[in-house]
């Protein structure tokens, strides 16, 4: 049996039921997603990924992953025309 006080209830009715529960937490929502890339590019992410988990073993795909679009995001915002993104998407060229 816990020893946690049980909160008053006193005087909230049917709110105390519909109200959503406020959480104080410093953490960033996540959210899943999906992506089709090539083959050979998660063939190389996988590389990189066990490459990189040698030195750090918590070391999550999805890391990789959020500081590449990070980068990209804020290279974009920066340079506009002139971004990796741009340069990439008006030539039409693509490694993989």
């Amino acid at each position: 049996m816990s020893n946690k006080k049980r909160p008053n209830l006193k005087g909230k009715g049917v709110d105390f039921f519909l109200e959503e529960e406020k959480h104080v937490t410093s953490e960033v929502t996540q959210s899943k997603v999906t992506f089709y890339l090539p083959s050979i590019l998660l063939d190389k992410l996988d590389k990189l990924w066990l490459d990189l988990r040698r030195k750090n073993r918590k070391l999550k795909k999805s890391e990789i992953a959020r500081i590449a679009l990070t980068e990209i995001i804020q290279d974009h915002e920066k340079k506009q025309q002139n971004s990796v993104l741009s340069q990439h998407l008006t030539t039409k060229r693509s490694q993989w």
